[in-house]
């Protein structure tokens, strides 16, 4: 293994920081945030005993899109318990007005023979009370109370909605929780993968310091041997010398008064000449040739329980986004409008979630698929809130080609 030049330890140096990691941070309100870039590289072991450095780098790196990929579903689910709240606060309030529209109502009946009146209203704890007044309109005895089927009703139901608001607040607060446990085992693999890489950097600087020093004295001490047995042959008086390979020798001739043979300096090793230094081409960003109007055509894949769904869609797609840069927006002009904002990886790869809505009804929707060549394929789910009227829970996933 030869020593890198500085342009290869420049590159290498560059490639290192590429890897720079973004955490996905967590909101208290508003909808949810893309699912992030993925952190996931093609990087190659570059000497044998760094093998495992790297392949325990890769893992971190799978584990770091696992965790973030779950952090960008949680956010999908907390948008959709505080929807899931609104509308339950709705119910909630229509059946209190319906348990409570007959308070104060009633009425009463005089029994002429008796002189008597009858009195009933309806309470606010759902009872009916009952009294008798005479005619100087004094209370005869004392009130009796019954209950109102219908009233009752009203109330359990009023009851039952507000435990189910109650149910989905508790959902609430435990996504959150579960948010924030996310949050902190990404920030802990983000340190681990940091970490693994710095001993994946170190390794490799190890071998190729210590690949350039056993070269260099291999070569030193080949060349020393070849230099001492050329002299020792050269030395060697009367008849001719016998081959060597690799080492031509004259054919020597015996004075008749011996002369001193001068001695040819020996030839000095050759410094190694460094390779020129390649220049290194980033790759290029697969964004740069998809921005702009497309079209999206798809067929539906699989459906758990949506009738309504159409077999196959066709939608405008339009790319925006800074030249050069690897953050992108997805507008997709279907039924509903979808806008996904996200950043594309280095390999084309996009996965991208966002929020909509169609005919009242919450859905999520997430776009897996990769851009080569101008054109993105891959797939698109639309996941229905299980509260929603018609597909309620259902996952509709289309194969698509946008070009």
């Amino acid at each position: 293994m030869r020593h890198l030049s500085l342009t290869h330890r420049l590159a290498a140096a560059a490639c290192i920081a590429s890897m720079a990691l973004v955490p996905v941070l967590a909101q208290e309100s508003g909808r949810p945030v893309s699912v992030s870039k993925s952190a996931v590289t093609d990087y190659a072991a570059r000497c044998p005993r760094c093998e495992v450095e790297v392949a325990a780098m890769h893992e971190l790196e799978r584990r770091l899109d696992a965790v973030r990929s779950d952090i960008g579903w949680k956010f999908a689910d907390i948008d959709s318990d505080r929807a899931d709240i609104q509308e339950q606060k709705g119910q909630v309030a229509k059946a209190d007005r319906a348990a409570n529209s007959q308070v104060g109502t009633g009425g009463s009946g005089f029994d002429p023979s008796t002189g008597l009146t009858t009195h009933s209203v309806t309470q606010s704890d759902g009872r009916v009370k009952i009294w008798v007044t005479n005619e100087d309109g004094d209370t005869v005895g004392e009130p009796t109370f019954r209950n109102r089927k219908d009233v009752d009703a009203a109330k359990a139901k009023l009851e039952k909605e507000k435990k189910e608001l109650s149910d989905l607040e508790k959902k609430l607060s435990d996504d959150i929780k579960a948010l924030k446990t996310l949050q902190a085992k990404e920030q802990k693999t983000m340190e681990l993968l940091g970490e693994a890489r710095g001993r994946v950097a170190a390794c490799e600087e190890k071998c190729e310091l210590a690949g350039h020093s056993t070269a260099y004295k291999v070569g030193l001490i080949a060349a020393a041997v070849g230099v001492a047995v050329a002299t020792t042959y050269a030395l060697k008086k009367g008849g001719s010398m016998p081959s060597i390979p690799g080492v031509t020798t004259p054919t020597a001739q015996t004075p008749t008064t011996p002369t001193p043979t001068p001695q040819t300096p020996a030839p000095q090793p050759e410094t190694p000449t460094p390779p020129p230094a390649q220049t290194v081409t980033p790759p290029a960003n697969p964004l740069d040739t998809f921005r702009g109007n497309h079209t999206l055509t798809g067929e539906q894949v699989s459906n758990t329980g949506c009738s309504v769904a159409n077999s196959t869609m066709r939608a405008d797609f339009v790319v925006q986004g800074m030249a050069g840069s690897n953050t992108a927006t997805f507008v997709l002009a279907a039924n509903p409008i979808v806008t996904f904002t996200g950043t594309v990886s280095a390999n084309g790869a996009v996965d991208m979630l966002t929020r909509a809505s169609i005919s009242g009804n919450s859905i999520n929707v997430r776009l897996l698929g990769t851009i080569a060549n101008g054109v993105l394929t891959g797939r698109l789910e639309y996941s229905f809130s299980p509260t929603a009227s018609q597909c309620g829970g259902a996952v509709v996933a289309y194969a698509i080609t946008v070009r």
